[in-house]
């Protein structure tokens, strides 16, 4: 706070966590601008469902809170219709003052590795040569619960799939623990990489899957990770109920499998292991659905227009 010296147009907060909306606003008061508050995930839902937010007292807070800010920012952006839709119709916050301008797919990355990497040869160096590599990019924590993914693992040892889980978090070590423990050998572990790093494994992959514990709050939310497989031309294997669900559906770009159903993952991938024409096809159908609806840059468009409008 006491590095913003210079003169703002908007003060634009993004949530979670939720608290950060108090040095918004504070922030929004002194300099006499008004407050965007963006809303990426329902919270204190979201910590509740999860268990990471157990306090009756804060929570009660947070509840509290949550609504002093939806009545102060001037403008409330959210990443997915049912954000939208639940805070109009559940918590009373004016429909005019809520945007929905989701997560984007960025194609400035993705467009100039699909004409410049050689996706064989970064599986032949990773020793995937041989392997249907399902890959997962994100945390690995509480709200991911990517151990449903350990166990669909289990279930497919006598298969060439291969799973292969980017990023850190809380629960990896206890992963990484459960994998040894079961002498499994068709999951992979790597560390959070840059970007533009990230990209290469998911264009050496086969398959990119989106996973999040089964909890209704989560039927909400769109996975950011989805629309980088989107723009690799990478099918999606859904493991998130919902708006998530319906997405893959109305792009025709993958398959959903329940959440917290590790017979009913490891049932999808065995289909996608002798559907090599499905895989191509739902590729380009999630690549071309992405470039029309989920533009990063068409959007960023959008967003720079509503927080125009505020000083018009």
């Amino acid at each position: 706070m006491f590095k913003a010296r210079q003169r703002y147009d908007v003060v634009v907060v993004t949530s979670p966590p939720l608290f950060v909306g108090i040095t918004g606003y504070v922030l929004s008061r002194l300099k006499r601008i008004p407050l965007v508050f963006e809303v990426r995930d329902l919270w204190p839902e979201s910590a509740i469902d999860t268990g990471v937010l157990t306090n009756k007292t804060i929570i009660r807070f947070a509840y509290w809170f949550e609504a002093f800010i939806y009545r102060k920012a001037k403008l409330i952006n959210t990443l997915t219709p049912a954000f939208r839709q639940k805070l109009i119709e559940e918590k009373g916050v004016p429909a005019q003052k809520v945007v929905m301008i989701p997560n984007a797919a960025d194609f400035s990355l993705s467009e100039k590795l699909l004409h410049t990497f050689d996706a064989e040869a970064f599986r032949r160096e990773k020793g995937w040569t041989g392997r249907f590599v399902i890959t997962y990019v994100g945390a690995h924590g509480v709200a991911n619960h990517l151990i449903q993914l350990v166990d669909a693992a289990d279930l497919l040892k006598e298969t060439n799939a291969l799973f292969l889980l980017i990023g850190d978090g809380m629960q990896k070590p206890m992963l990484q623990e459960e994998v040894r423990r079961r002498g499994l050998t068709n999951v992979q572990f790597v560390n959070s990489v840059p970007k533009h790093e990230v990209f290469k494994y998911i264009l050496a992959s086969d398959l990119g899957t989106s996973v999040l514990k089964k909890t209704d709050t989560f039927k909400t939310i769109y996975s950011n990770k989805t629309f980088d497989y989107m723009s690799c031309r990478k099918p999606v294997l859904m493991v998130i109920d919902g708006v998530s669900r319906q997405l893959v559906e109305e792009a025709r770009c993958g398959m959903y499998a329940e959440p917290e159903d590790a017979g009913d993952i490891a049932a999808k991938i065995r289909h996608y292991l002798g559907a090599n024409g499905q895989l191509a096809k739902e590729g380009m159908n999630g690549y071309h659905f992405a470039r029309q609806h989920f533009d990063r840059e068409r959007l960023a468009k959008r967003y720079m227009e509503e927080l125009a409008k505020l000083n018009g």
